[in-house]
């Protein structure tokens, strides 16, 4: 009697990376894994502006089973080819408050603001004796407002976590002498 044993040979398949956002930039290649050994998906090189990546899933819409980027997985699928979908989280950036001249009175809280997100801006609660507010301004040193009062916002950067500095800006006001 012959004994004949079964050798297995682990199959290999192909994990494709997608964007999941028209707006995406970048390009990723394909990855090759081998059925049932730990290996790592490859880093996201995907960049969305004003969004961070977040996971990768199964399925476009974000749901199922979330890969985190570069995380060891294994068995994927049994054959063929994998498509992983990026998912995005918005960034998240505040909004100080400068009154823009020592004489000023108030006091203004920051305001957070999310990408892709319109808010309006906290109303003004700066006074100046003498002076009225006629904006705010990124530039401390403008004489327009580049935005006005209460004004509704979104992406005043993409930048996540930053800070945004908004000036108030004033005018002398006028008066006539009898």
């Amino acid at each position: 009697n012959i004994t004949i044993y079964a050798i297995w040979q682990a199959k290999d398949y192909t994990v494709q990376y997608l964007s999941n956002n028209l707006n995406a930039t970048g390009e990723m290649a394909n990855s090759t894994h081998t059925f049932d050994e730990l290996s790592n998906l490859s880093a996201n090189t995907f960049n969305l502006v004003g969004y961070t990546f977040a996971y990768w899933t199964l399925n476009a819409d974000g749901t199922g089973e979330q890969y985190t980027n570069q995380q060891q997985v294994s068995a994927l699928t049994t054959e063929g080819t994998v498509t992983l979908y990026a998912n995005w989280t918005p960034n998240t950036y505040k909004v100080t408050f400068r009154s823009n001249n020592e004489n000023a009175s108030g006091e203004m809280a920051d305001q957070n603001f999310i990408y892709d997100e319109e808010k309006a801006l906290t109303a003004n609660a700066y006074e100046l004796i003498g002076y009225h507010f006629i904006g705010w301004n990124t530039d401390a040193t403008a004489e327009t407002g580049e935005f006005a009062d209460a004004q509704s916002v979104e992406n005043l950067t993409a930048v996540n976590a930053e800070t945004v500095y908004l000036y108030a800006i004033w005018k002398a006001n006028g008066y006539t002498v009898q």
